[in-house]
């Protein structure tokens, strides 16, 4: 019956809580390779189930120990496939709410913006797809993001990346942002065409130039030559690189 499988869930929760909060770096990095082989492709409802009512103390636990390693070292990556699982499975309009209520959207934008070397390139990609995976949720997700003022970090980022699947990945969050969010999309698009200016990569300029002409498709004239329309996401402009 539903009812014993929601219990034995829950059960099920609760010891990998505590085995989690008892556990090394190295048996929690075993612990989350082994819940993304499980939950993987999973809708949030599916992973609900299975986790019962300690679904949410769990996502919790994942989001805490990504702020502490952002800045004390560990598996970044496989942190933030975990808690993809949450944010980007179909139906999870709960965690993500959770999520941006406890800072996480900025604790992973913060992680994508860690200086050159902190960081894998892989990470800052999975970073990258996190974002835009809850961009791609709805419009006030897009907004959310946009108010941390993350078109600023992303170009910054852009400029000083040499990975070319980060910086796909980081054009395809501007674009993310920009569709179907007219109170956002001119300032991505001015933003977005700093990195035509940046000489020293080549490589920025090539995706920026991408990240234009598809922002360009998603502003109508009058979006593009709207009074004040440069505004929110990413004023004012900075003085040096982020």
């Amino acid at each position: 019956m539903p009812a014993v499988k929601l219990d034995a869930a829950s059960r099920s929760t609760e010891a990998w809580l505590r085995t989690w909060d008892r556990s090394p770096r190295a048996t929690r990095e075993r612990m989350l390779h082994e819940l993304i082989r499980e939950h993987n492709g999973q809708t949030a409802p599916e992973i609900e189930r299975k986790l019962g009512i300690g679904a949410s103390l769990l996502f919790t636990r994942l989001v805490s120990w990504l702020r502490l390693s952002t800045s004390s070292g560990g598996s970044v990556t496989a942190q933030l496939r975990a808690i993809s699982l949450f944010v980007c499975a179909p139906a999870a309009d709960r965690f993500r709410s959770e999520f941006s209520a406890v800072g996480g959207l900025q604790t992973v934008l913060d992680t994508v913006t860690l200086p050159a070397g902190a960081l894998p390139p892989v990470a800052r990609r999975e970073a990258l797809r996190l974002l835009t995976g809850v961009a791609r949720a709805s419009r006030a997700h897009k907004v959310a993001i946009c108010e941390l003022r993350a078109s600023i970090a992303i170009v910054g980022f852009m400029h000083g990346c040499a990975d070319d699947g980060a910086l796909d990945a980081a054009r395809e969050l501007l674009v993310s942002l920009a569709s179907a969010n007219p109170a956002h999309a001119h300032a991505l698009h001015a933003d977005a065409l700093e990195l035509l200016s940046g000489r020293e990569n080549a490589r920025a300029q090539l995706y920026g130039a991408e990240a234009v002409r598809e922002i360009l498709a998603e502003l109508s004239f009058d979006d593009m030559y709207q009074p004040g329309a440069r505004v929110n996401c990413g004023r004012p402009r900075r003085n040096g690189r982020s």
